[in-house]
């Protein structure tokens, strides 16, 4: 409540929304606490406002805001009650809603793309075969360019493949998967590879068991463990954490690596943004498209030079 823009009362609710106690904030101005908000009489003429707050431990929130004058015996105002409510899940949800609806339409457009490649594209492949096949040994400088040729469709025809997975990303048939013995054989495929040099540590329980496409499963986790192992952590290890609660299985991959600048976690599940060098931008988005395909959902909390935690939640069996 406030008269002429000074807070002269401030109820339970208010005070756990911004982190502020009554006692901080009757008597000062409300633009001090909501230094967005502008005019009050521009307030009560929208009716109803939206907007972002930075509350006392620096959350971003987005409120919803309406404003009512007090009137006095003459008509005048004489104060007003500033009625608002925390939306920020209600905003998130609809940004992750509109994200999947955008993210959707372009894998439609990836499937109708990748079909019209893969055709022709198979054609080449076998036509480039067939010539090679009658090129004389003799001749290297024809060799190489025909193995120039073939390389570089093998490469194509492996994006194609890319875009048909994350165009259609179905978990085709159901059933119990074990994670630990899944995270297990991910776990010895990072030990063996000396380019990464670091190791899996599993707290995984035995009887965890997720509902899904145990192969789409397998390339989800493998594509979360090897970014986490190439993230260059400080301890080179991956932590993997599972979990029942109720109907759902939540997993964590967590590294203490690099980690991600705000701008780049905004779009990391974006097809075709990418910060690796020779990365094709599909590893990540095909991964949010699995998981939701199998009624699940992902998100990552990322801090540049302290580390990512991955968490992902699939149904229970």
């Amino acid at each position: 409540m406030t008269r002429l823009g000074w807070v002269s009362s401030f109820n339970q609710e208010a005070e756990s929304i911004t982190g502020f106690s009554a006692a901080e904030v009757v008597g000062r101005p409300l633009g001090e606490l909501f230094p967005t908000l502008g005019p009050l009489d521009v307030v009560e003429r929208q009716r109803r406002i939206q907007l972002e707050y930075r509350d006392r431990d620096g959350r971003t929130l987005h409120l919803g805001m309406s404003l009512s004058w007090l009137r006095n015996a003459a008509g005048s105002n004489d104060g007003a009650i500033l009625i608002f409510q925390d939306l920020t899940h209600l905003v998130e949800m609809e940004e992750q809603l509109r994200k999947s609806e955008r993210l959707g339409a372009i894998g439609q457009l990836a499937a109708g793309l990748a079909h019209e490649i893969r055709n022709p594209l198979a054609s080449l492949s076998g036509a480039v075969e067939l010539l090679a096949a009658d090129l004389p040994a003799s001749d290297r400088h024809s060799q190489t360019l025909s193995q120039i040729v073939q390389r570089e469709t093998a490469r194509l025809n492996r994006l194609v493949t890319d875009f048909l997975t994350y165009a259609r990303p179905g978990p085709g048939r159901s059933e119990p998967v074990r994670l630990r013995a899944l995270f297990e054989e991910l776990a010895e495929l990072v030990a063996r590879d000396d380019s990464l040099g670091v190791r899996v540590e599993l707290a995984v329980p035995e009887s965890l068991e997720a509902l899904g496409n145990a192969d789409q499963l397998r390339q989800v986790f493998w594509n979360l463990v090897r970014n986490a192992a190439e993230s260059e952590p400080v301890d080179r290890v991956v932590r993997v954490r599972g979990m029942r609660e109720n109907a759902t299985v939540e997993l964590e991959i967590e590294d203490r690596g690099c980690g991600m600048a705000p701008e780049t976690l905004e779009r990391i599940f974006e097809p075709f943004y990418t910060t690796k060098p020779k990365g094709t931008g599909l590893g990540l988005a095909t991964v949010h498209r699995v998981v939701e395909a199998h009624g699940g959902r992902i998100g990552i909390d990322s801090e540049l030079g302290r580390g990512t935690i991955v968490r992902v939640w699939l149904p229970a069996p």
